[in-house]
This record gives structure tokens, C-alpha cells and sequence, in this order.
């Protein structure tokens, strides 16, 4: 059974009640059969109210009670005149919103209704919750004293007479083969995982675990037996070092139980734990210098004939066997084995086939049972005797009370045949000789890096015949191309570039007439000199040019002005040059992995 959940619906539900200040218990109790429900299952704890087809009854709240100021319970009592129905799903709820509160899971049980001469049963459930305030947002104020008995007192009696029982047969400690063995380097102590019982209470270490001696001579284990009261209980054991310790109560009122498994002075660890009481008489027959009950049947029940008292369990078989060359009967190449015996021999069976199917012949066969639980489980090896005309065929098998699985092994081609499908033998898998991809620089077992080197073709006859040269390819830098028409498997070919070509074009572009920038304006001047021969005996208007004279300005020739002209380019192009980009191969983004070969 999983433990209780309260619900995501109860957080809103609890505001609610709070704020209008109403009592905050339910006031239901359902159960349900809920098909195909594991109650080992972890309980979603969005869970909500089963379909109405699968509630098998609800009942009235009838009694509730504060067990401390953060848990209250609440009762229903169901007698024999209520039934019959099947539950295995318990839940509170507030009929008002049908709101599902808290939910419990478990194992189908029977609610029976006395009839028919059949007496019924009567079923008290109480179930506790657990929150912040418990006692006083649901208002209750009673204990349930007053209506429950207290089986508090019973259960922690049952619990120490437990505790008790261990100790009578374990004793204060003890630990089993390597458990709890301490070794220490330098200032840190290494404790072996393992199991072991102190105080009588049971201590389990799945891991090795370290710890800081801090210069203390000792190391201890201190374990206690703790629990809430709605959750589960279980021992809780720490590593501790320290020079002494002893039982102790803590604040909390838990009972510890202490003991020392090594002591350590100046790096030398004395070993302070003592082993199962089984462990420790078997190590003490072992040192008597007389032969064990096994031993002795190995070696003196021997011949047809002889008759044994009691169960005959599996003989301890030694180097000097029955079969006179020093080995156990049977010892020898598979190739001799259909017609020799062994320790454990049956005698050739004749078997005639069967209509409607094989027969299954177990040769071995054990059987275990969870105690107190169930589960039982047969494990058997056996032989598979066909209808049809062939070898019998070896069989594994395995059935519970709830599955079954068998592995057959085909005794005409090796294959392993089960529920779950055929298994693929290694060369379908991967054949010899196919280049596999791999991260490392080191091939793994049984694999060779594709590197261009020669291989022992003797050692490895399958991965000649893929390369019956010797000598692997070298795959370092090279990737593999389907192979095309024409080319040889494993020839090498270098890397090349497709043949191609490039065009280039510049378009050509009429740029018509373009107008120069204005400019150029000029002042015109003349060899010339004003003529001495006007009427009044001065200068006249009229000039003479003389080559010798200096160039004057007289305003004689009109200036030239800022101007421009128009120019036709006409149609016209560039040359184009085409520069080479590139590496030196071509290639694709990438990740550089080794390629390996299975050898074989």
C-alpha cells in the first residue's frame, strides 16, 4: 500500500473553509474498486472522485478526533449488515463540493454482509491527516480517547519484543561477511556497504561511505527507530566518529542504539565487528579439522547403490572426482558430452511425440515465496521434447502466479527464442568487417581501428574473408562512397572536383550625352594702340595694331563667357576576372569519429 496523499484540491478547499471560518473535515468516506489498479504505484495527487460504476459504497463520518495539533482522524464503522462489495480505493470527502480531500490506495479487500448463513464482517477504517494547524482549521477538540481505542501502547510493545527477538539472536551487533568493515587512509575512514543489526535494529548500506575521523580513535553506528504518526516508520542509522559513545534518548524521545565496528590508533584499524551467528558457527566448522556433512556426502556416497536418509542437497565436488582422471564425472570437449554422465545424470528417455504439441521435461528446479506476501516464483531447466522429428531443444523456465517466460535455445542453429522475440546473433547484428563509427582513439574489445594496418588473418578467419588482403583500408580522413558502376569494393580513389566552368557578364550601359562643367570664360586682347589723330589733337577712337606692341584691353573684342559642352560616350563595357575561393578539398561540416572493425 502507498502511503495516504492529500490532495491539490484540499489546499483550495482549506482557503475556502478557512475564510468563511466553517470546520474544515469532511464529511464522507468512499470506497471504490478502481480495475486494474497497483496500490505499490506512487498516488497522483490530482486524483479525483472515481466513476460512479466504481464506488462501491460511502459512509458517514461518524466519529473524529485530534491526535495532536497538526493531525486529526476521522472514523467510520461499518458492521455486517453492510456488504457485499470489494474496495480497494478509500477516500475523504466533503459531500457539500464533492471534494475528494485525501485518497488511499491498497490491495483489493472484501467487505462481506452476513446472509444466508454466511457471518460478515465488521470494518472500522480510521484515516489520519496530516497538515500545518489540522486541529484547529477543522475545529475538532476531542481526542480520540473518547471513542478509539489506543493501540499505541500494543504497537510500540510489538515493536520492542521485535527489537528484542533481534538481539536474542544477533546479539547487541553484528554484521554480515564485509558489511560496515572499516579501512582507513590518512584522516578519512571508508565504511564497506553491506547489512548488519544493532540494538537489534536493521542496518542496510547500499553504498560505501566516507568519513572525517577528525583524530578520534573510534568508529561507530548509531541507529534508531523513527516514524510520524500517519507516515511510515523505518530505522535511521548515521556513521559517527568519536572516542566513546553510548544508548541514548533524544530530544525527540527516539531510543539510539550505538556500537563500535573498528577502532583507529595511528593508522591502525582494529576490527570491532562481529559477524551473524550462522557466519561465524560456519566459520568455526570450517577451521574444525573434520569434514563437513557436504564433504562427506561427496565423497563417501558415491556408488550405485548406496542409500541416503533424509533430503540429499546439492554434493561439494573436489579436484579428486569420481570419474578416475581427477575431474568431476562428465569433464571433457563439449563434442564427448551426448554420451558421458555428470554429478547430476538422468538416463537416456526415449520419447515418442505427443498430438497437440511439446512436451516440457524439467531437469532442475527451485521454487521461492515472498513470506507473508506471496509471489511465488518456480525457476526450472529443462528439455523441450518436439512432436515433430528433431532434438530435443534446452529450455529456461520461469512461471509465477502472474506471468510466465520461457527461453528456448534451438539446438540446430544456436538461436535463443523468448516472449519477447528472437534474439540476433552477433554477426546479424553487426557482420565482421563493417566500418562502425567510434568517439575514441582506442578501439574497444574485440574491435580494430581502420587505420591501414595488417591484421592476423589466422586469428581472425571471418574478417579475412572480407579482406583477404590482410591489411585493413585506411580510413583516416577518408569517408565511403556507395560504390559505383565500374569501380572495384575497397579501391581507393582521390578526391576531385566535378568538372565545371564559371561565366561572368558586366552589362553593357548606354550613358548617352554628358554636359561639361561651365568655365573657361576669357577676355580677348589685341596688339593695338589708340591712334593720335583726332580733329581736337588728342586720342581718337580709332586703334592701330602693331605686332610689337603689347596686348591691351580696349574693349575692342567681346569676352568669352563661362561656358560648357556636350559630350556623346555612346555604348561601352568591362573586362571580368574571376578570383579562385576555396580549400584545398572539398568537403562538408563535420565530426571527426574513428571508423573500427569487430574482429572475429
Amino acid at each position: 500500500m502507498m502511503q495516504p496523499v492529500i490532495t491539490k484540491a484540499f489546499e483550495a478547499w482549506l482557503v475556502d473553509k478557512t475564510v468563511n471560518a466553517e470546520p474544515a473535515r469532511p464529511d464522507k468516506m468512499v470506497f471504490a474498486l478502481i480495475p486494474g489498479q497497483d496500490e505499490n504505484v506512487e498516488i497522483d495527487r490530482n486524483e479525483g472522485m472515481p466513476s460512479a460504476g466504481q464506488i462501491s459504497h460511502t459512509a458517514d463520518i461518524t466519529q473524529y478526533g485530534v491526535l495532536n495539533e497538526n493531525a486529526v482522524v476521522y472514523s467510520v464503522v461499518l458492521d455486517t449488515t453492510i456488504g457485499s462489495w470489494a474496495y480497494n480505493w478509500v477516500g475523504l470527502v466533503d459531500s457539500a463540493s464533492g471534494t475528494v480531500l485525501m485518497i488511499v490506495h491498497l490491495a483489493e479487500q472484501q467487505k462481506i454482509k452476513t446472509a444466508n448463513g454466511q457471518q460478515g464482517n465488521s470494518l472500522i477504517r480510521n484515516l489520519a491527516m496530516e497538515f500545518d494547524g489540522a486541529a484547529t482549521v477543522s475545529q475538532i477538540n476531542v481526542t480520540p480517547a473518547t471513542w478509539m481505542i489506543d493501540f499505541s501502547a500494543r504497537l510500540q510493545s510489538m515493536d520492542e519484543s521485535r527489537r528484542l527477538a533481534n538481539v536474542d539472536y544477533y546479539g547487541d551487533a553484528a554484521f554480515r561477511a564485509d558489511g560496515f568493515k572499516v579501512t582507513v587512509a590518512g584522516a578519512t575512514a571508508t565504511i564497506t556497504a553491506g547489512l548488519g543489526y544493532v540494538g537489534g535494529l536493521r542496518a542496510i548500506m547500499t553504498i560505501n561511505q566516507a568519513l572525517a575521523l577528525a583524530g578520534k580513535t573510534g568508529v561507530w553506528v548509531d541507529i534508531c527507530w523513527q516514524g510520524t504518526v500517519t507516515g511510515a516508520w523505518a530505522n535511521s542509522f548515521t556513521l559517527r566518529a568519536a572516542d566513546t559513545l553510548v544508548d541514548y534518548v533524544d530530544s525527540a524521545g527516539d531510543r539510539h542504539f550505538v556500537t563500535r565496528i573498528a577502532r583507529v590508533n595511528g593508522g591502525v584499524v582494529t576490527d570491532e565487528r562481529k559477524p551473524f551467528p550462522l557466519d561465524g558457527l560456519r566459520q568455526d566448522v570450517e577451521d574444525l579439522d573434520v569434514y563437513s556433512k557436504g564433504e562427506a556426502d561427496a565423497r563417501f556416497l558415491l556408488k550405485i547403490g548406496d542409500t541416503a536418509m533424509g533430503k540429499l542437497g546439492a554434493p561439494y565436488f573436489q579436484a579428486n572426482g569420481n570419474s578416475g582422471n581427477g575431474w568431476p564425472e562428465g569433464a571433457g570437449a563439449y563434442l564427448d558430452q551426448l554420451n558421458t554422465r555428470a554429478p547430476f545424470f538422468q538416463p537416456n528417455f526415449d520419447w515418442e511425440g505427443q498430438a497437440g504439441g511439446a512436451t516440457y521435461v524439467p531437469l532442475t528446479k527451485g521454487r521461492a515465496t515472498r513470506k507473508g506476501k506471496g509471489w511465488p516464483t518456480a525457476v526450472s531447466f529443462g528439455y523441450l521434447l518436439p512432436k515433430e522429428d528433431k532434438s530435443a531443444q534446452p529450455v529456461i523456465h520461469v512461471i509465477s502466479d502472474a506471468a510466465e517466460s520461457t527461453w528456448v535455445f534451438d539446438t540446430d542453429n544456436g538461436r535463443i527464442f523468448s516472449k519477447a522475440g528472437t534474439f540476433a546473433l552477433q554477426s546479424e547484428i553487426t557482420p565482421v568487417g563493417v566500418p562502425m563509427p567510434w568517439p575514441g582513439n582506442v578501439a574497444p574489445l574485440g574491435h580494430a581501428l581502420v587505420v591501414g594496418q595488417a591484421f592476423d588473418k589466422v586469428a581472425n578467419p571471418q574478417l579475412a574473408v572480407v579482406y583477404p588482403s590482410g591489411v585493413l583500408p585506411d580510413m583516416r580522413g577518408r569517408t565511403i562512397l556507395g560504390n559505383p558502376a565500374g569501380r572495384a569494393p575497397l579501391s581507393l580513389a582521390d578526391g576531385e572536383v566535378k568538372n565545371h566552368g564559371h561565366t561572368g557578364e558586366v552589362d553593357g550601359t548606354d550613358l548617352g550625352s554628358k554636359e561639361t562643367t561651365a568655365g573657361g570664360a576669357y577676355q580677348l586682347k589685341l596688339r593695338s594702340y589708340r591712334s593720335n589723330t583726332a580733329l581736337d589733337g588728342g586720342d581718337s577712337d580709332r586703334h592701330s595694331l602693331e605686332q610689337g606692341r603689347a596686348f591691351s584691353d580696349y574693349g575692342l573684342i567681346e569676352p568669352i563667357p563661362n561656358h560648357s559642352h556636350w559630350v556623346t560616350l555612346g555604348w561601352h563595357g568591362h573586362s571580368l576576372r574571376i578570383d579562385a575561393y576555396g580549400a584545398a578539398k572539398n568537403t562538408v561540416d563535420n565530426i571527426a569519429f574513428n571508423y573500427i572493425v569487430r574482429l572475429a
